[in-house]
């Protein structure tokens, strides 16, 4: 299970929770290789075994990867074929109020 003090990727340290919803959580990572912070998406256990959302965590997977606009985070890596799929992407510190607020 992916959690506060987990390694992906080799390189990418898990070191903190950044928000939960109700098709998975948000972690903050460090890429221990390249000094860097990024933001790791995974999808609950609870919901692992059901194929639809599988699915659709996939689907989502390939439609941000082939997204460009300055407005969406891009996809650095990701990993849908293991136990618990996972993101990583961009890490965007600022919220969405932040960015609004102008």
């Amino acid at each position: 299970m992916i959690q506060i003090g987990s390694k992906l990727h080799n390189s990418y340290r898990i070191v903190g929770q950044l928000g939960e919803g109700g098709m998975g959580r948000t972690f903050l990572a460090e890429d221990e290789n390249l000094d860097t912070a990024l933001a790791v998406k995974t999808l609950r256990a609870e919901l692992m075994g059901d194929e639809v959302v599988v699915r659709r965590f996939t689907r989502e997977i390939w439609v941000m990867a082939n997204l460009s606009h300055p407005n969406v985070v891009k996809i650095l890596t990701c990993d849908a074929e293991t136990e618990e799929p996972w993101i990583a992407m961009e890490y965007c510190p600022r919220s969405l109020d932040d960015n609004t607020a102008d």
